[in-house]
């Protein structure tokens, strides 16, 4: 992958025009505007609402954000511009842009079809190269087990059979990308699976440092899935009973 200048990478116009934009999707934006009401503390003379830095950091975890207490700092600090110890909406949003929006650790991809080692070669980059290997799924279960909005908003989607967008799945990655310092690798396995996807990534993650493919013959691939289900489907039958057999892994469908 061609390296690029980040003033290179694309911004979409609604990051540009609405302040929180570009460190939030939309559902979160928007329930970020109504719990800073929640965590709002008594209006001043002006009539204004704001928050300290402790409604800062409970507003920030109620939408799924775990920010160390030096991020938190930072972005108080940078949002105080006038030092007197309360932020409002804009200046939380704005700041937001700035330190959330964007993504400090490189980005690796790993693609290939099914049965090419994809798996095996992520657990031995974790192991031997320290790299951060994310799961778009695992990402999406653990934002529905922590009923965060945007929890909530994956779940009604899963549950309807529907495709969760790939705006909020690059949302999610670039959220654990951000726990990780500059220097930092997180690889991507299966993702971006489409033309849409890779905008969404180089908009909001800027562009992979590095991809891999692994290149594999037809047959080999095909001879892999078919013992990969066969031993599936032992282990299967041995927990579960036949009906579990049958089901055996979503992508080996071969038939």
């Amino acid at each position: 992958v061609k390296d690029s200048p980040a003033e290179s990478f694309p911004t979409s116009d609604a990051a540009s025009a609405e302040p929180g934009s570009k460190a939030f999707v939309d559902c979160d934006r928007f329930a970020v505007i109504d719990l800073f009401d929640k965590y709002a503390l008594p209006p001043d003379a002006t009539g204004s609402k704001v928050i300290d830095k402790d409604g800062l950091e409970r507003l920030l975890k109620s939408v799924g954000e775990n920010p160390t207490q030096d991020m938190l700092q930072r972005m108080f600090e940078k949002a105080d511009l006038d030092g007197n110890g309360v932020i409002d909406l804009n200046e939380f949003l704005t700041a937001s842009d700035e330190l959330l929006g964007g993504a400090p650790a490189r980005i690796v991809i790993l693609c290939g079809g099914p049965g090419s080692g994809k798996g095996t070669l992520a657990k031995r980059m974790e192991q031997e190269c320290g790299i951060v290997h994310l799961s778009s799924g695992d990402l999406l279960r653990d934002e529905v087990r922590r009923d965060t909005v945007l929890g909530r908003q994956v779940k009604e989607v899963m549950a309807s059979g529907g495709l969760v967008s790939s705006a909020v799945i690059v949302t999610l990655i670039r959220r654990v990308m951000r726990t990780h310092g500059p220097g930092k690798r997180v690889l991507l396995d299966g993702f971006p699976r489409s033309l849409q996807n890779a905008t969404d990534l180089v908009e909001l993650c800027g562009h992979p440092e590095l991809a891999i493919n692994l290149q594999c013959d037809d047959t080999v691939l095909i001879e892999r899935i078919l013992k990969r289900k066969e031993e599936s489907d032992a282990s299967a039958v041995s927990k579960s009973g036949q009906d579990e057999a049958d089901k055996g892994r979503a992508d080996d469908n071969i038939h």
